[in-house]
């Protein structure tokens, strides 16, 4: 392909000719001899693996008594470590969803008194954001939300209006 030369010249140029690189774009008879040894080598390690099939469950029972013997041996030799604090950790909790914990936390504010008809949205968001904050800080596992998505989205969680937490 020929491409033009800039602008104002009418000399037409040739295009650069893109060079393969790696073992892997040249054709067969061009590969180094390392590279086609090491083809070669691959090719008969899968025709072995291929043509023993499956072990047969005597020989499972056999790997896996010696896996047996090897590990106490190791065990015998190693002498065991005790855990240390960062090797150690307790499985995550699960977080709980924003949602709910919201709903959940507007339920017991409205039982206890709290909150009322005349709270407006912002006060009331304000309120969860505050909330939140102090629980994650105290270990629950809940992601904190702005107190502007909160106060958008308080219909959406089912506590506005205030009436409506049942």
């Amino acid at each position: 392909m020929v491409r033009k030369a800039a602008r104002g010249s009418t000399r037409k140029r040739p295009e650069r000719t893109r060079y393969d690189t790696g073992p892997h774009d040249l054709p067969p008879s061009m590969r180094p001899d390392a590279f086609r040894w090491l083809a070669g080598a691959i090719r008969a390690i899968e025709h072995i693996f291929r043509s023993y099939g499956r072990p047969t469950p005597e020989q499972i029972e056999e790997q896996k008594a010696m896996t047996r013997r090897i590990d106490r041996a190791i065990a015998g030799v190693v002498p065991q470590r005790a855990p240390t604090r960062s090797s150690v950790r307790p499985s995550p909790a699960k977080r709980i969803k924003s949602k709910d914990w919201i709903a959940l936390q507007a339920k017991r504010w409205k039982k206890a008194g709290r909150i009322n008809d005349r709270t407006t949205q912002e006060t009331f968001s304000k309120m969860i954001t505050d909330e939140m904050s102090t629980a994650k800080a105290a270990g629950v596992p809940v992601r904190t939300l702005t107190q502007g998505y909160i106060r958008s989205h308080l219909a959406d969680f089912g506590i506005w209006p205030i009436s409506a937490i049942k």
